[in-house]
């Protein structure tokens, strides 16, 4: 019960600051600054038009960790960009990616707890529902929501 407490009144704060129209700079993984603002309002309508594999591209927020995930197209798919904790701009260490359809699967190191974190998401548009665990023998359910400029 503390856990859900906890986690509600996280995700309460982080939307008040969205809302707010708080945004932090972040370093990304090759060390160019890339600023959270304007992309700092998540869609919270309807599904997008194309809600299919086509529209993983972009930057997905954990509404739990707050922790943003860059998904770049490329001309064989996609790629993960770079993981990046939107609170204290620590930058989480791909370990290995793969997409297939609406599924995106990803597993990444998070350098100062020593924590390998495995998510297996499905695409629903506008959100990602994803199930994850880690080394430490944790698990559970994440929704990554998409932001938009």
């Amino acid at each position: 019960m503390r856990k859900r407490t906890v986690a509600l009144s996280l995700l309460v704060l982080v939307l008040g600051f969205v809302l707010a129209g708080g945004a932090a700079w972040l370093t990304g993984a090759q060390g160019e600054a890339w600023a959270q603002n304007p992309k700092d309002q998540i869609q919270s309508s309807g599904p997008s038009e194309s809600s299919g594999s086509n529209d993983m591209a972009g930057d997905w927020l954990d509404v739990t960790d707050k922790v943003v995930v860059t998904i770049l197209a490329t001309p064989s798919g996609f790629h993960i960009d770079h993981i990046v904790d939107s609170m204290d701009g620590e930058v989480f260490q791909l370990q290995s990616e793969s997409f297939s359809g609406d599924r995106m699967v990803m597993s990444y190191l998070v350098p100062s707890t020593g924590y390998i974190v495995n998510f297996d998401c499905h695409n629903m548009g506008t959100t990602m529902a994803c199930q994850w665990s880690n080394n430490h023998g944790m698990s559970g359910q994440e929704t990554l929501a998409r932001m938009y400029d």
